[in-house]
Order: structure tokens, then sequence, then C-alpha cells
């Protein structure tokens, strides 16, 4: 199954339009999941119909900061599971393999307090799933400081919450790109 993620930091303008769509008739993804929007629902409706997709759902952003949405194409394999103000959960059911697994997209705070409690709601649930599950998406956070590039330093306490998030929640670093 083919995902793109990506945190466009607005999906208002023409040009991250264009790219999108790019991106998305170049790989044919089966799921397209962008954060940091900072548009409303009339957008992503917009969206999903350029793409090609069937279904979606979006969470607003606060104001002019934030925003996440998903698309998928089948609507029979994909069903949204929950959500909240910073996650999209999906189960994905993938045919050729006859497996079931999580799909969870988060855009996590820059407050760091908001952001340890965020990392416990996650936690919580994927302890609670059966199925495999991948986590995508804008952790605003670091496991080492050598992967910021560029921006403000971040706290060893921070990134202390963030390893222990990752550690206590069994998950495996799959890198960026």
């Amino acid at each position: 199954m083919k995902i793109i993620c990506w945190n466009c930091q607005g999906i208002g303008g023409d040009l991250t339009v264009d790219n999108l769509l790019e991106q998305n008739r170049l790989h044919s993804p089966e799921v397209v999941a962008l954060l940091e929007t900072k548009n409303n629902s009339r957008r992503y409706r917009f969206l999903k119909h350029r793409l090609g997709m069937s279904c979606m759902h979006a969470i607003e952003p606060r104001g002019i900061a934030g925003g996440l949405c998903v698309f998928w194409r089948d609507v029979q394999n994909v069903v949204l599971i929950k959500y909240g103000d910073f996650f999209i959960e999906v189960l994905i059911e993938d045919g050729v393999r006859h497996l079931k697994w999580r799909l969870m997209v988060v855009y996590a705070c820059t407050d760091e307090r908001k952001r340890a409690q965020q990392f416990e709601v996650l936690l919580s649930r994927i302890r609670g799933f059966e199925e495999p599950c991948l986590i995508m998406g804008d952790f605003n956070d670091f496991l080492l400081a050598s992967e910021n590039e560029g921006g403000n330093a971040r706290s060893m306490a921070s990134m202390r919450v963030f390893r222990n998030f990752v550690v206590h929640a069994s998950l495996l670093d799959l890198g960026f790109e």
C-alpha cells in the first residue's frame, strides 16, 4: 500500500496543491495524509475530488494553525476508527495479505506539556490494539538532537519524553525523507 504523508504547512497555495497533485499522479497512493493544513474543510472537499479519493476525514485547524486531513481511495478497505484534535486513526484491511492493521496520522502540539499529554493518549490507544500499526506524522519532537535542522534547539527533557513514548509503544523509527 502506498501512503503519502506530508506536512504541507498550509494547503491554500496553488503551488502546494500542484505539488500534491503531481505526487498523487506519480505515486498513485491509496492514502494521502496532510498535516498542518491551515485550511477548513471546504478546501479538503475540493482536494478529495482532485485527488480522486472516495473518502476523507478532516480535523479543522485552530485559527490559522494546525489542521489534519486523511484521504483514502477504497471505502471498503479503510474504515475511520477514532479521531481527536491531533490524530486520525483508521483500520486498513489488506485483502492481498489477509491482514488488518491500523494507521494513525498525528500532528502533535508544539507546546511540550500538551505534547506529553498527547503522547499519553496515543500510548493508551496503541496498547489497546490487537492489530499491527503504523504511526506517522509530525510529532514536533526529535529522538536525537542531530535530527534538528534549523529552528530552536529542543530540550533534553522534551526529547526524553518522546523517546519514552517511542520505547513504551514499542515503535520503530523508520526515519524521514
